[in-house]
Order: C-alpha cells, then structure tokens, then sequence
C-alpha cells in the first residue's frame, strides 16, 4: 500500500506542481506584475515542455502580450521578440488545447499580433533591401514567416487582417514576395526558392519572383531552368522592361545571340530614354566577341544616363579585360595605365549608384592596390564593412 503511494505521488506530483505554478502565473497577470508572472511562467513550461499543458502556453503566451502591449515595451525589451514569444506560446497551446478551450482567446490575440507582425516584416524587409543588411532581412523573414504561419491559424479570420493591409496598398501576394525576396538576400536560397517557385505557379505578376527565381538557378548552373522562369514572367509581366532585358542577356549567354539582339534591338528602340536595352547590347555584343560594339553600347548608354549603373560598370569591367589582356601581350606601361584609368574612373560612378556591388568593388579595390592609391583602397574597405 505504501509502495502504490510512493508511485502515485511519484507520478503525479510533476503536474500538480505544474498546475499550481500556471495558476501562480495567472495570478501574477491578473495582478499585472507582469516580470515576476514572465519568470514563473518560463519555469513552468521549460521544467518538461513534453508534458506542459496547454493551460501553460496559453497563460504564458497572455502573459507575453500582455508585456509587448505595455507603453514601456520598446524601450525594455527592445530585440527580445516578446511578440514573437507570445506567438510561439499560443502555437503551442492551440496544438495541445484538445477540447479547443483557449482557442477563441487565442485566435483573437494572434488577429492583433498579426498586423504587427506584417507592418514589422514590411518595415525590416524595405531598410534591409535598400541597404543590403542581411540582419534586418533575415528579421524580415522571420516575421513573415509569422504572418504566414498565423494566416494559417486563424482561417477565415484573415480576412480582417487583409482588410487593414489593403487601407495601406498591400495585400497576401505582396507579403509572400518580401517573403521570399527577404529570405533569398538573408542567405536562405532553399526556402526562398519554394515560395518563389509557388508564386510563380499562381502566376505572380510581380517582376522581381521571375528574376529573384531565375537567379536561384542560375546559380546552380541550371541556365534552362532559368530561361524557362523568365518566359514565364514574360507572359505574366509582358511590359516589363528589365524582365525583358534579363530574358536578352540570358539568351544572348546560351547561345542564342542573335535572338538575343534582335529583342534587345527593339527594347532599345521603344524605349529610347532608358540606358538599360543599350548597357544589354553591350552585354550582347561582348557575348558574339565584339568588344568594340560592345564599348559604343555603352557609351550610348551612359550618353543617356550619365549614372547608369549597369553601363558604368560593365564599361569599366571591359576596360579592366583589356588592361589585363594588354599585360599578357606585354604592351607599354602608360598603355596599360590608361586602360585601369579608364576602368576606375567608371567603376566609381557605378560605386556611386551601388556601393556594395561584390564584382564592382573587387575591381576598384585590385586597381586601387595595383596603382599605389593606398587611401582610397582603405576607404572602400571601411565603406564595405
């Protein structure tokens, strides 16, 4: 008899003491001593999270957004994702609720959180994108990941957060292209890549999934791969211009050169205030091994666009070609001077329109190094980090 006691007390004393800590918590909330009521409802479910109930995650999870509704959350929490936590406690809950008792509360905190969440995601995706920082976008990411995960959750309750977005111009198909585009600058190819591949089957028209996607590929050496996803974005984006030039220049870079001009040709001739179908025949003509036609189209289209990047920097990267191949040849000092001239004089208007470009900077740093001009190579090392 004693011995049943022993096993009994054994086996359910973990729970009551569970038990009585949820409701310490809950206390603590009712009571908005919120820090206090954090600390004991972390140490109940982190004791054995295998057998926390639901009961746990849901008070843990009021007590969570409880703090990030407070007016002093910014500025006490700032980067602890208590939003984020709050979240994760009520996924956990919702999946252990088997009488579906938490889940009307639940769902109705996750429909606040989930605006938040898209005007945070939204927010770190435009700073990180337009500056390249890989950490904003990775934070993007993971609150994106969020709001898909809560659309999930809440069903048909979604309906009231796409309500909302659409007073700002935003809408589900918008979030899961920052989704994905986040994710691909963050380093997080595989992942971008499924919900890329997912856009385009609904037939996205939105130009940066075909050549986000087609990037993806083309990085794995898959140039078929890609030319079949920006015939896709063609159809789906027929008037857009750098679809077209991107479809040109891989044309132009399997083969298919003269298919390749001819549209670029006529991009050019639609298009006669832009740089961009010129710097593409450029592209072209260095492609069918005419380096001389290739300098003209470039000079067209800086002649157009004083800034242009993408002529700017392939003009100086076609000046660096030449200085190196001058070297080979053995041609005179001032010859080959001439040319890396030439080539950082453009490389650093294209420096101004992308600062962090990786083949851009690599040249300026090699010819800052070659020529001696110690200052301005350290200059660019510290702008890049």
């Amino acid at each position: 008899m004693l011995l049943r006691l022993v096993f009994l007390l054994v086996l359910f004393l973990p729970g009551l003491a569970q038990a009585q800590r949820s409701q310490e918590a809950w206390e603590l909330l009712k009571m908005r001593q919120l820090d206090t009521a954090r600390a004991v409802a972390d140490l109940d479910v982190a004791e054995d999270p295998g057998k926390t109930s639901a009961e746990s995650w849901y008070v843990r999870g009021m007590i969570y957004k409880s703090i990030y509704d407070r007016d002093d959350y910014g500025e006490k929490h700032h980067g602890e994702h208590i939003d984020l936590m709050a979240f994760d406690s009520y996924k956990r809950a919702i999946d252990l609720d088997a009488t579906h008792a938490y889940t009307t509360g639940i769902l109705e905190d996750v429909l606040a959180l989930t605006e938040d969440f898209c005007r945070t995601g939204l927010d770190l995706f435009e700073k990180g994108y337009e500056n390249r920082k890989p950490h904003d976008l990775a934070e993007a990411a993971r609150y994106l990941d969020a709001v898909a995960e809560a659309f999930a959750m809440l069903g048909p309750r979604q309906v009231t957060v796409h309500k909302s977005l659409q007073e700002y111009g935003i809408d589900k198909n918008t979030l899961e292209v920052c989704r994905a585009l986040a994710k691909d600058q963050a380093g997080q190819r595989e992942d971008a890549a499924r919900i890329l591949t997912e856009l385009v089957t609904a037939k996205s028209s939105e130009p940066a999934v075909y050549l986000c996607l087609k990037d993806y590929y083309l990085l794995q050496d898959r140039k078929g791969k890609a030319l079949e996803v920006l015939e896709r974005g063609r159809k789906a984006a027929p008037k857009d211009l750098p679809l077209a030039l991107a479809y040109a220049e891989l044309l132009a870079d399997t083969g298919r050169a003269a298919e390749a001009r001819t549209l670029a040709t006529g991009l050019a001739k639609a298009n006669p205030q832009e740089a961009a179908p010129l710097a593409t025949l450029g592209f072209i003509e260095e492609k069918r091994s005419n380096p001389d036609k290739a300098e003209a189209y470039y000079l067209q289209a800086i002649e157009v666009e004083p800034s242009d990047f993408m002529a700017n920097f392939r003009l100086g990267k076609l000046y660096f070609k030449r200085a190196e191949e001058a070297k080979g040849r053995k041609a005179t000092q001032l010859y080959i001077r001439e040319l890396q001239q030439r080539c950082i004089a453009y490389a650093e208007i294209a420096a101004k329109a992308d600062p962090k470009h990786p083949g851009n900077s690599r040249i300026l740093l090699e010819l800052y190094n070659a020529l001696g001009m110690a200052d301005k190579a350290q200059q660019l090392k510290l702008d890049l980090n």
